[in-house]
């Protein structure tokens, strides 16, 4: 696990006694450090069409900062193996 497995373990808890799009969404930015940016946006697409969310702007703000943070990812395994390539 990441180093913020705390964050992680809470947002598990708060799940299962109060589940809510906006709990799921913070479990999302949890999973980022211990999953990587993948299995966060993953998760943060099973609520994207949660109508709790339509009026709040949680979701843009979750989603934009780990979709670069996968991106910034992608960037730097392509240019690790454009250097390892002959």
């Amino acid at each position: 696990m990441g180093p913020h497995p705390a964050a992680l373990e809470r947002a598990v808890a708060l799940a299962q006694v109060a589940p809510s799009p906006v709990v799921e969404l913070n479990r999302a930015v949890a999973l980022v450090h211990s999953d990587g940016p993948d299995a966060a946006l993953a998760a943060l697409d099973a609520v994207r069409d949660d109508p709790r969310l339509a009026r709040l702007h949680l979701y843009a703000a979750a989603t934009a900062p780990i979709r670069g943070e996968r991106n910034l990812l992608m960037a730097r395994a392509t240019a690790a193996s454009a250097r390892t390539e002959p």
